[in-house]
């Protein structure tokens, strides 16, 4: 679905709106530059008629990473409220820190709000429903449920998110990850209720690396990309 309305995105109120950054400004300064945002569509078909992840052949568009889809109060009160709250944790594991065995409630929270930030860039289709969008705007559980996975990279990237979009049905998986230096967080946006069955069905608690373990993305595949393989995969199966 395509978000319409030129409201809040998230509180939908009405009158201006303001420029907002995917990634906070000041950590695309402390990790490496600007962060950028790339695009997929989560899938394609070859030559031969065979279904392919977009990952495996590297054609995603990139964009700068700021959008105006907020009012100033959101923008300028909660908004920065999640990402100060979760700010201290999450520096600490831009740096290399360890992640805990499951992230807190403000790192879950500032994650989901990336992804659905993310989401409303240059006018592309959503997964996020205005309900889901309004469960992350009071801090409460979201359904159909938003998944968020933390890892730690060995590699230091640049502030980089990552959008792939897997087709279920009439409906999507959105698949973003955010990667800022040794850090990267996975976040899996189910569109309803039959895209959240396939999420479910393809267990990719068992198909990615335990949140404790290093990514080496010069010998393993980022989380993301294991993640769409594995979802386009289980949607496959499930269509025939």
């Amino acid at each position: 679905m395509t978000r319409t309305g030129g409201g809040c995105a998230f509180c939908g109120a009405a009158g201006s709106l303001v420029d907002s950054c995917v990634v906070e400004d000041k950590w695309s300064r402390a990790f490496g530059g600007d962060p950028v945002v790339a695009l997929d569509h989560g899938w394609y078909t070859d030559a031969t008629g065979e279904r392919v992840p977009a990952d495996h052949r590297d054609n995603a568009k990139f964009f700068r990473p700021y959008l105006r889809a907020l009012c100033d109060f959101c923008a300028h009160g909660w908004v920065e409220d999640v990402r100060w709250r979760a700010e201290p944790e999450l520096l600490a594991l831009a740096r290399g820190g360890e992640p805990a065995p499951h992230p807190s409630a403000a790192v879950e929270r500032w994650a989901r709000l990336t992804a659905l930030l993310a989401e409303l860039l240059e006018g592309m289709p959503t997964a996020a429903t205005d309900a889901q969008r309004g469960a992350v705007h009071r801090g409460t559980s979201a359904d159909p449920e938003i998944d968020v996975r933390v890892f730690a990279l060995q590699q230091a990237l640049p502030a980089r998110v990552h959008l792939s979009q897997v087709p279920i049905g009439t409906g999507m998986v959105q698949v973003v990850s955010v990667d800022v230096a040794h850090l990267s967080t996975l976040v899996v946006i189910p569109s309803d209720a039959r895209a959240r069955s396939v999420v479910d069905a393809a267990g990719l608690a068992g198909a990615l690396p335990a949140g404790r373990t290093h990514v080496d993305l010069t010998a393993t595949a980022h989380p993301q990309r294991v993640a769409v393989e594995r979802l386009c995969s289980t949607a496959s199966t499930a269509a025939h």
